[in-house]
């Protein structure tokens, strides 16, 4: 299965193998990341790893401080998607390298997603996105995995 590796601001803070982590494949899993600060130069920079196995879904961006700043939600999709809850998740953007899916996933195996169609696409290969955010704020980091 693909073993993902993720750093925050340069900053080791995971490595995982998505299936076993969600308990099999086509299992839906979330990794959350809490009081993120930005980088020095006021954006979240988040390096996936793996080779052509890293991946993400989505990811999911929250202010610990409401009013400073707006959710950012990121599919791996050409076009937002609007999820079963009215939240707005933008099409894949703020990245460097990697390459997105092509092809469709099966998404209707997707146990344990609440919003199969976050599932759908992935960024994989090596690649970064860096984020900006609001300076001096804390920030909530939500990853969306499924090895499907």
């Amino acid at each position: 299965m693909r073993s993902v590796s993720l750093s925050i601001n340069g900053e080791p803070v995971i490595n995982v193998d998505i299936a076993s982590d969600a308990g099999g494949a086509d299992t839906a899993t979330v990794k959350v990341f809490k009081d993120i600060t930005p980088a020095k130069d006021g954006l979240l920079h988040l390096a996936f790893q793996g080779g052509p196995a890293g991946f993400v879904n989505a990811l999911e961006i929250l202010p610990s401080a409401p009013g400073k700043m707006l959710p950012i939600r990121l599919t791996m999709q050409e076009n937002s998607y609007r999820d079963h809850s009215g939240r707005i998740w933008m099409a894949d953007q703020y990245f460097l390298s990697g390459r997105r899916s092509t092809g469709r996933m099966p998404i209707e195996h997707v146990d344990g997603a609440a919003d199969p169609e976050l599932y759908s696409k992935h960024r994989f290969g090596n690649f970064t996105y860096s984020i900006p955010v609001v300076e001096g704020g804390k920030y909530t980091i939500t990853l969306h995995f499924a090895e499907t």
